[in-house]
């Protein structure tokens, strides 16, 4: 998944922020060919507390505007939509990104842990001797 604005943050950073009210928002924007209209949507937003999110916004919008109103009815249906949708703010979308972020965070615990683990048992420093790293008789290289 393609977040703008979160940077190398860890999931608890995130979380923090997301606590304390920040937000992750993606806009949507239309493209339209005569009988052909496409209802697009962007990468998600890390919107910080405080910001409206307006200014990501502007670039969805006027693509919409531009593109949006050339299919016959959907152009001219969905193009208004969209722009006001993305004027104010995005459509929220935290709790599907914070829920996904979760997972992945839980999922490189894990592995962290099983690496410890498996790293744990292996045969302590200096247990090895010449003896034990040599090859069986007539197999050399």
């Amino acid at each position: 998944m393609d977040i703008r604005g979160i940077g190398n943050a860890s999931y608890e950073q995130i979380h923090a922020e997301v606590q304390y009210g920040a937000k992750f928002v993606q806009y949507t924007y239309v493209i339209s060919f005569v009988v052909l209209t496409l209802r697009l949507k962007s990468d998600v937003f890390f919107i910080p507390r405080g910001q409206s999110g307006f200014s990501e916004g502007i670039l969805y919008s006027f693509i919409s505007l531009i593109f949006g109103w050339w299919g016959f009815p959907f152009g001219l249906i969905a193009t208004p939509i969209h722009i006001i949708m993305n004027c104010v703010g995005g459509t929220n979308v935290t709790a599907n990104v914070m829920r996904q972020l979760y997972a992945e965070a839980s999922v490189s615990y894990a592995r962290v842990q099983q690496f410890e683990q498996a790293y744990a048992q292996q045969v302590p420093y200096g247990a090895y001797t010449q003896q034990s790293r040599a090859l069986p008789p007539g197999q050399g290289y």
